[in-house]
């Protein structure tokens, strides 16, 4: 669906961005219209010689009973010159989405 942004269901017109390409960190915007969006901050950050050096929101995030649970992808940077895509979840708090709950150590999936 090309660069379209994944979009968190709430009354407040929030969404997770998704970047082209994986990037340093995952940050919330928020829109009154939907046409204009401003950046609330970062939601997480890639962690360094890990499995999600680099960042990006999957599909759109699923509100459970817990808060929001977002999958992503985490690109390994540092195989020389190979880069490894994986995906990993992480939950969001359901009224500040900015808060991290729990986040995987090791990804969920890989090819």
């Amino acid at each position: 669906m090309g660069s379209a942004p994944a979009a968190v269901a709430s009354a407040t017109r929030r969404r997770i961005t998704r970047r082209r390409r994986s990037a340093p960190s995952v940050t919330l915007s928020s829109s009154e219209d939907l046409r204009r969006w401003q950046p609330e901050g970062t939601v997480f950050e890639g962690r360094f010689r890990f499995w999600d050096e680099l960042v990006g929101a999957g599909p759109p995030p699923i509100l459970t009973s817990e808060g929001w649970l977002l999958l992503y992808h985490g690109v390994a940077t540092h195989f020389r010159s190979v880069n490894i895509y994986q995906a990993g979840a992480v939950l969001l708090d359901r009224d500040d989405p900015r808060r991290v709950l729990a986040r995987t150590d090791e990804n969920i999936f890989e090819p």
